[in-house]
């Protein structure tokens, strides 16, 4: 079982000095959490009606988004409660900086900031996202892109966190993978069939060379028959 170290700072503290603290300690970093809110587009982005609290002490080594859902419980949510997680990549602004922690390689992505930056900007957005990159898949290099989805029409959606795996993507392989089954057992049945229709074929033949063979060999009996028919004719005659 893995200890938690992180803990929220306490609002009435000095101001926490992250370089100081963290001087000897690199894996260590703070998050800013801006979380209650929601991100307006027009006309820059922003985000808006929440609140901010910091975590510090969080150690590289053990984050993981679960860790952030326990931060999020403390603040008060609930555990089945819709929410998206994106950080700010820093020294960028909301427009263009904002990446999505939704599973491992999205952690793993963002731990590259945190060998550098020890504080870190972390936005929450509740029941709806307004931000295609957390539709934008890391783990399987998809070249798929959703467009933002704009004030009027947000998003609502079925699950707490998007693990951001493609799904969809990989049904469809597997429906792809039955289609080509099918195609070839379908190919593999006409196979034998056909094999059978040629041996039914070449049967066919045979009985007819045999029915052939029959009617040729009655018809050399007959002849034979006529023959000795004709000989006894003949003797007599004499």
């Amino acid at each position: 079982m893995v200890l938690q170290m992180w803990e929220f700072r306490d609002p009435d503290d000095p101001v926490f000095d992250s370089v100081e603290v963290y001087a000897n300690e690199p894996t260590l970093f703070s998050l800013e959490i801006h979380h209650g809110g929601e991100f307006v587009n027009k006309p820059r982005r922003k985000y808006v009606k929440g609140k901010v609290s910091y975590v510090d002490l969080v150690d590289s080594d053990t984050f993981s988004v679960h860790e952030v859902d326990g931060m999020m419980q403390e603040l008060g949510y609930l555990p089945d409660e819709v929410m998206y997680y994106s950080y700010k990549i820093p020294d960028k602004d909301l427009d263009v900086g904002m990446k999505a922690i939704a599973g491992d390689m999205d952690v793993h992505n963002f731990l590259h900031y945190v060998q550098k930056f020890k504080l870190i900007e972390l936005y929450i957005e509740h029941k709806v996202t307004k931000l295609k990159t957390y539709f934008q898949s890391p783990n399987q290099g998809s070249s798929v892109i959703i467009e933002e989805i704009d004030d009027s029409g947000p998003y609502y959606p079925c699950s707490r966190r998007l693990q951001l795996e493609w799904f969809e993507q990989v049904d469809e392989g597997v429906v792809s993978e039955h289609v080509n089954e099918g195609v070839v057992l379908e190919h593999v049945v006409e196979g034998v069939a056909n094999e059978q229709v040629n041996e039914v074929v070449v049967l066919e033949q045979a009985v007819e060379g045999v029915v052939n063979e029959q009617a040729v060999e009655g018809v050399v009996n007959e002849q034979v028959v006529e023959g000795v028919v004709n000989e006894q004719s003949v003797e007599g005659f004499v």
